[in-house]
């Protein structure tokens, strides 16, 4: 656990500046010590419930994603799975969700849809009304699919995570593809763009 505390202040004290660079660069190390690999960490895991809230937006981004989705339909699934990094089962899950994804229709709120141990401990299940709207003001999510979420924005199940080395338009990952995408600067007191 020494060498574990340790490593990680070196990977915090290594990445500064670099978006997601601590958390990117200490990945490998959690999931070595901790024991965990790509089909266990808890962020990679999404449910689908369109009955329990509506969405209350489409997310800002729909467009990009729109063509993320097209990037990704028009891979093998073999390049795929690569791109997950996952198992046979899990990879099959997400090719059948990937072939009958619609982003307009049966849409779960970002909130609930990601079942991350963040997400859990926010408990959204057993928040109040002016609880939500705190979070819808003050809260943006960052989707390696969606780019910049609210929490009511609708979604869908997808795999893909911002560390992903999906190539496309002229981006070398989805770190450069969204890199220009932002909607702008983002006032939280006021929660627009």
């Amino acid at each position: 656990m020494i060498l574990f505390c340790f490593l990680l202040g070196v990977f915090a004290v290594g990445a500064p500046g670099v978006p997601g660079g601590t958390v990117m660069a200490s990945l490998g190390l959690i999931i070595s010590v901790v024991g965990f690999d790509n089909d266990h960490l808890p962020g990679k895991k999404m449910r689908s419930d369109p009955d329990t809230l509506a969405p209350e937006a489409l997310p800002a981004l729909l467009p990009e994603t729109e063509r993320l989705l097209a990037a990704l339909r028009a891979m093998t699934p073999g390049a795929l799975q690569a791109l997950w990094r996952c198992s046979d089962a899990i990879a099959a899950q997400n090719l059948e969700r990937l072939r009958d994804m619609d982003l307009r229709r049966q849409l779960t709120p970002a909130l609930l849809s990601y079942v991350g141990l963040q997400y859990q401990y926010m408990a959204p299940g057993v928040l109040e009304q002016r609880q939500y709207d705190y979070l819808q003001t003050h809260l943006r999510i960052l989707s390696g699919f969606y780019g910049v979420l609210r929490p009511f924005d609708g979604v869908t199940p997808y795999r893909l995570e911002m560390g992903a080395r999906l190539k496309t338009e002229g981006a070398r990952d989805l770190y450069g593809f969204w890199g220009t995408s932002w909607p702008g600067p983002w006032s939280p007191g006021t929660g627009r763009w």
